[in-house]
């Protein structure tokens, strides 16, 4: 169902939702309900009670009619109208203006409407399985964090099992009966159809809402416990279905369980930047493909024949932006956060941000491949095996002399310094030299680099330090460019590439 529910133990009620409580709904179901109710409370010998005054009622009901965002409440209290019967309730039992409500007389409202709802569910609520007997089947629900049921009417016995890695379902037969018990990760949602429903009721399991649909013979019963969604489905009657519900316990197996190996990281040299995430699962038969390292966006692509898993890593400030037109969305949980999985043609994509840091894994893998590739990246701690760093040392520091100067800390052997083109506060090139080989470094301020990149022989980005970079090869020259702050830089000669990004990585500023 795509309606939002609000948790029946939530106090944290404001003063929006009681007034949506006690505006249209009350004003229609009022009248008629009132003579019912007040007969049941007189049945249970309820003589102190309050007896109900008409013309206050009538009085509240024209204090709420004239307020001014009436119009706007009732939009959203057709979300609610199920509540009809627990307003009138209230109404009764507090005769007195609940639109400027003290916090206490909040919290006995929400008390009220606790409990009126049980009764309203009492037929399931109160359902009794007997004497529990252990586990039905205890040997089929081996997996971590199993469920299984303590109660199965009778004839019924289990005739299939599949049991993966994100879905379990187990089915139970008796004749032309049956029910399917299934167990997935909290970051599953269901579809239940209740469009033209024989009856669709709320009611709790274990503290947890529920919710069950008859249709045509079928019934279903939903609802979670902690991190982990429970379902019943079958041709069965609604009362056993309900009685199996409350049946469904959790198995321990906290004595046989293996002790939990560290995860290993994928390609963890490719993660190299600050604040890095990296994959710990990636499905059998992907490698490593490309990288575009870009600093606010990281991408690395793994491939395996046509098929392709893509993982960006981005700040929130990029503005992420994900097709849903005729797409299939649902809401899915990573990390304990929130986020979005989308499902369009072939291509699987989820989205989702921890802390300052904004994630998007898609690809054209199963489904459940994709899930569990953005439940396995993981945050790259390399505090403890980073080696100390040695205090690095300028070559020709004396050259450069500037205000805010830029030098190298790094030269292959055999260069040497050849000349200086100072073109003023802004621009510097320094020259070096080894035989027929050249190293020339660019120093530009606020100015921009001509870059030369067509029927180049590579074009890559790189990460120079913590910022984005781009290295061209083209003609026997590698070019290395990257920015810190306004100021530009650019690394080139007949090296190779790595003794380029060398060199550029080298570059230090000099106080």
């Amino acid at each position: 169902m795509s309606e939002k529910t609000y948790g029946l133990s939530q106090k944290a009620m404001t003063e929006k939702y009681e007034d949506l409580l006690f505006t249209k709904v009350m004003a229609q179901y009022a009248e008629k309900e009132s003579e019912r109710i007040l007969a049941e409370m007189e049945a249970q010998n309820a003589e102190n009670a309050p007896k109900p005054d008409p013309a206050a009622i009538g009085r509240l009901y024209s204090k709420i009619e004239r307020k001014e965002n009436l119009s706007t409440l009732w939009r959203f209290s057709k979300k609610i109208i199920t509540f009809a019967a627990m307003v009138v309730f209230v109404a009764f039992v507090s005769l007195s203006s609940v639109v400027v409500a003290s916090a206490e007389a909040r919290e006995a409202v929400a008390e009220a409407i606790y409990h009126l709802v049980l009764r309203e569910t009492e037929r399931y609520t109160e359902v009794s399985i007997g004497e529990s007997t252990g586990f039905v089947d205890p040997e089929i629900y081996d997996w971590e964090g199993a469920f299984a049921p303590t109660y199965v009417p009778e004839g019924f016995v289990c005739t299939d099992q599949q049991i993966g890695t994100i879905n379990k379902m187990v089915t139970y037969s008796c004749e032309e009966h049956f029910f399917i018990f299934s167990q997935s990760s909290a970051n599953t949602f269901a579809r239940i159809d209740t469009e033209d429903a024989d009856f669709v009721e709320k009611y709790v399991i274990n503290d947890s809402e529920a919710i069950i649909v008859k249709k045509n013979g079928f019934c279903v019963i939903t609802w979670r416990s902690a991190d982990t969604f429970l379902s019943l489905q079958g041709v069965i009657e609604a009362e056993e279905i309900v009685k199996i519900a409350y049946g469904i316990k959790p198995i321990g197996r906290t004595e046989s369980e293996e002790p939990v190996e560290e995860y290993t990281f994928i390609d963890p040299e490719i993660y190299d930047w600050e604040g890095a995430y990296a994959p710990t699962y990636m499905p059998e038969g992907f490698t490593i493909g490309e990288t575009y390292l870009e600093g606010y966006v990281n991408t690395v692509v793994y491939y395996c024949d046509n098929d392709f898993i893509i993982i960006d890593q981005m700040n929130q400030t990029f503005n992420l932006q994900v097709d849903t037109e005729n797409a299939i969305t649902e809401k899915i949980y990573l990390h304990n956060s929130e986020g979005l999985l989308v499902k369009k043609d072939e291509l699987t994509i989820i989205t989702w941000c921890e802390g300052e840091t904004l994630f998007e894994i898609s690809g054209t893998a199963a489904t459940e491949e994709i899930i569990k590739v953005a439940e396995g990246l993981k945050p790259i701690d390399r505090t403890e095996s980073e080696e100390p760093v040695e205090e690095y040392t300028f070559i020709d520091p004396e050259i450069y002399d500037w205000e805010n100067a830029y030098g190298l800390t790094y030269l292959p052997k055999g260069y040497s310094f050849d000349e200086l083109y100072d073109l003023g506060d802004t621009t510097k090139i320094i020259n070096y030299t080894y035989g027929n080989d050249y190293i020339s470094f660019s120093y530009l301020i606020g100015d921009s680099i001509y870059a030369d990149t067509e029927n180049a022989d590579l074009v890559k980005n790189i990460m120079i330090g913590e910022s984005a970079g781009l290295l061209i090869i083209k003609d026997e020259l590698c070019s290395v460019y990257w920015n810190v702050g306004d100021v530009l830089f650019d690394v080139s000669g007949t090296l190779t590439e790595d003794e380029m990004i060398k060199i550029a990585e080298g570059v230090k500023p000099i106080n």
